[in-house]
């Protein structure tokens, strides 16, 4: 497989085989890291850093950007040195999911997950918070600069499953869920455009692949015949713990319930063995026909994890984790020598885990909720 690939890839694959098979996974020196930002619950227009992407200047690599989410308070735009150098503000934009009664838009009806199929500049995949589903838009211009879409196509995932245990018996099994009223959601997508291939990562269910095709219905039913890589609590009993107006999941629960619990039936025979949920996010490293070659980030256990995907076989090549990283949520790799401080491309990660500040009283009676922050990384020469 090596001769077909890149050099790039050829280093990607043996770092990670190496420290995956021959000993733990390596714990990777970041180069750099942005600013903290410092989140408050419930505050408006509190920063929380999220989902990175990088842009390429092809130009002048050198000034090529990284823009990362900042939840509430919009879009942070960075340099190759980690400063800022813009903040994007959110506006006032079209709903690309409908308002439901029983969950409108104050509750987060939004568009959750969000790529950009790179060969058709056009068109755009978005998934729903809190909802099965994942809709393919095209973008149009409209009248004073401005852009609406229409929809292409939607994606619906089966968020429930028929499953069979060590002992040949069935059971129906559906993750543990925060609130009744929630479905596992998705927020990591990519697509491979040079195999025209969708991939979907959910955060408590695992990774899917979905072959893109012209054929395809308006409408396509995803079932788990399209997961190749489910999360390690996947089909595994679990107890729901109700916390207010939530609930506490625990799978694979020790001791007795109690009388509000929730007890769900379940087996490690469906399990996955790599991935922590919540799986988070995808990046696409680098592809040839007939294959991809995948990094997710695993939120469960802060690690990060390398996959070779074929049409008929998904290998796991190894992990790593990142100093100073935790809670890791959106990554995003770009394999392309964009100075000499990366040779190998450079990779983002989101940090959950940054340092906090001095003082974490509450602001104007809004209580501390974190801080976050992104981390640059090499694989040159770290």
């Amino acid at each position: 497989m090596a001769r077909r690939l890149s050099c790039l890839l050829c280093g990607l694959v043996a770092l990670s085989a190496r420290d995956a098979f021959a000993q733990a996974p390596r714990v990777v020196i970041p180069v750099l890291s942005t600013a903290p930002l410092f989140s408050y619950e419930d505050a408006p227009a509190t920063p929380d850093a999220d989902d990175p992407a990088i842009w390429l200047n092809r130009h002048n690599p050198r000034k090529s950007l990284v823009i990362g989410t900042a939840k509430d308070a919009g879009l942070l735009v960075y340099d190759l040195s980690g400063q800022l150098v813009q903040a994007i503000r959110p506006r006032n934009a079209p709903r690309v999911l409908p308002v439901e009664p029983a969950n409108p838009v104050d509750d987060q009806n939004t568009a959750y997950g969000l790529t950009v199929v790179q060969r058709h500049g056009n068109e755009v995949f978005v998934s729903s918070r809190e909802r099965g589903l994942v809709r393919q838009l095209r973008i149009l211009p409209a009248p004073g600069g401005r852009l609406t879409y229409d929809l292409r196509r939607t994606f619906l995932f089966d968020t429930s499953f028929d499953l069979t245990d060590e002992h040949g018996a069935h059971y129906a099994w559906t993750p543990c869920r925060e609130a009744v009223s929630e479905e596992p959601q998705s927020e990591g997508l990519v697509v491979d455009s040079a195999n025209d291939t969708l991939y979907v990562a959910f955060e408590t269910i695992g990774l899917y692949r979905l072959p893109l095709r012209q054929s395809l219905p308006a409408l396509v039913r995803v079932g788990r015949g399209q997961l190749i890589e489910p999360v390690t609590s996947f089909g595994r009993a679990y107890r729901a713990t109700p916390d207010e107006d939530e609930f506490e999941c625990e799978y694979d629960p020790a001791g007795q319930p109690s009388g509000d619990d929730i007890e769900a039936p379940g087996s490690p025979a469906n399990a996955g063995k790599f991935l922590e949920a919540d799986l988070e996010g995808l990046s696409v490293v680098a592809t040839v026909p007939g294959q991809t070659l995948m990094l997710a980030s695993s939120q469960g256990d802060s690690s990060f994890h390398f996959y070779v995907i074929g049409s008929r076989k998904t290998r796991h090549l190894g992990a790593f984790f990142v100093d100073g990283v935790g809670d890791t949520d959106g990554v995003h790799y770009l394999p392309v020598a964009v100075s000499p401080r990366y040779p190998l491309g450079l990779l983002v990660v989101q940090n959950g885990e940054a340092p906090e500040p001095d003082d974490t009283q509450p602001i104007n009676g809004f209580e501390f909720d974190g801080a976050t922050q992104f981390k640059y990384i090499d694989f040159g020469t770290r």
